[in-house]
């Protein structure tokens, strides 16, 4: 009983087996979809290729010119710029020689040589540092009294210096038209 049973089962599955359809057969539908996508895609992504790259270049093309003018333009203003630097740094060095000439004579009417050309001289001592006074010096030491023209060595005299003689004064000239009454 158990055998036959089996066997049923096994007629039965056989008898379904016949129903079903055959793996290639369920695969060959979509397998023809699949080869004609992958034969339309080939083809699509050649086009679109041409396409784009057509596209590039004429967008690509046209683009140069203005580039090339910005280029132009920046050069004209980086030019311009330039010359406007340069009349600038002209500017600030004729300001600066014009400072510099002015601090120069201010430095020439404070310095020393200056007062010797008005006329004035100045006393070292044999250390050739400026005396200040005649209080301090010693009778016999050397010193060095520089002019604007040179420099002299003097020897300081005993007793001071001498008093200076009076200035005689020049005879009046009588102009002859109206005598004296005194």
């Amino acid at each position: 009983a158990e055998t036959r049973l089996v066997e049923s089962a096994r007629t039965g599955l056989a008898g379904l087996a016949r129903g079903l359809p055959k793996l290639g057969d369920l695969v060959a539908l979509p397998r023809q979809r699949f080869d004609n996508a992958a034969d339309r895609l080939r083809g699509a992504l050649s086009r679109v290729t041409t396409v784009k790259r057509g596209e590039l270049h004429k967008a690509g093309a046209p683009s140069l010119a203005p580039i090339r003018r910005q280029i132009a333009e920046a050069r004209k203003r980086n030019a311009e710029m330039a010359a406007r630097a340069k009349q600038a740094e002209m500017r600030h060095l004729g300001d600066l020689a014009r400072r510099l000439d002015g601090a120069g004579k201010l430095l020439e009417s404070y310095s020393y040589q200056g007062v010797l050309r008005r006329g004035y001289a100045v006393v070292r001592d044999a250390q050739g540092r400026p005396v200040r006074s005649a209080a301090g010096q010693a009778a016999g030491a050397a010193l060095e009294i520089e002019f604007a023209d040179g420099r002299l060595g003097a020897l300081v005299a005993p007793g001071g210096a001498p008093k200076p003689q009076p200035k005689k004064s020049a005879p009046k000239k009588d102009s002859g038209k109206q005598g004296s009454l005194l």
